[in-house]
């Protein structure tokens, strides 16, 4: 209140004790080991008298120590970045080595398959050749047995010569077309 008395210890905003109560509940005692705890903490806080000049040449050197500090700090960013970018372009790089790589093989199997494959063909085509003959085998001993049939038909057996010519052929081009079917080593 601002009619009220202005003596006494304010004790909070809009507060005031008297003096006397103030010692009875103990508040000038407190306040006096409040006053004494701050004092030695600043005494244990509190910086040695220094020289100026000490100081100033200490915090000097500190201070160009701390620029060599960071521009170094800078450098060895800057070099791990560049690292960094050296190391993806490497990577990119052994990366576009092995698709390469990859690749060729690929190419080369590839290739070695196509040629498998026309190797393949070409003795497919050789065997397919060789098992057809030119012209029929045993013509002109099947011609003789039927001329021979026709001459002698109330007698066949007068044509039993021609027949067995006719046989033989037959079992050598059997035995021909065996052989053709057979592949041929190498």
């Amino acid at each position: 209140p601002p009619d009220g008395p202005t003596d006494g210890v304010v004790v909070a905003p809009g507060v005031r004790f008297s003096e006397k109560l103030w010692t009875r509940l103990g508040g000038q005692m407190q306040e006096t080991e409040k006053q004494k705890q701050r004092e030695r903490l600043s005494n244990m806080t509190s910086f040695p008298d220094i020289p100026t000049s000490l100081f100033d040449s200490t915090f000097r050197r500190d201070a160009v120590w701390k620029q060599r500090e960071l521009r170094l700090r800078k450098g060895y960013v800057e070099h791990l970045e560049s690292l960094q970018l050296q190391r993806g372009e490497d990577q990119a790089t052994l990366q576009d080595k092995v698709l390469e790589q990859v690749a060729g093989v690929y190419k080369l199997a590839e290739d070695e398959a196509v040629e498998r494959l026309a190797k393949h063909t070409s003795e497919l085509q050789l065997r397919a050749n060789r098992l057809r003959p030119s012209e029929p085998p045993c013509t002109a001993q099947s011609k003789a047995v039927v001329e021979c049939y026709k001459a002698n038909s109330s007698n066949p057996l007068a044509c039993a010569d021609a027949v067995s010519l006719m046989e033989k052929c037959a079992n050598a081009a059997r035995k021909e077309a065996v052989q053709r079917i057979k592949p041929t080593a190498g």
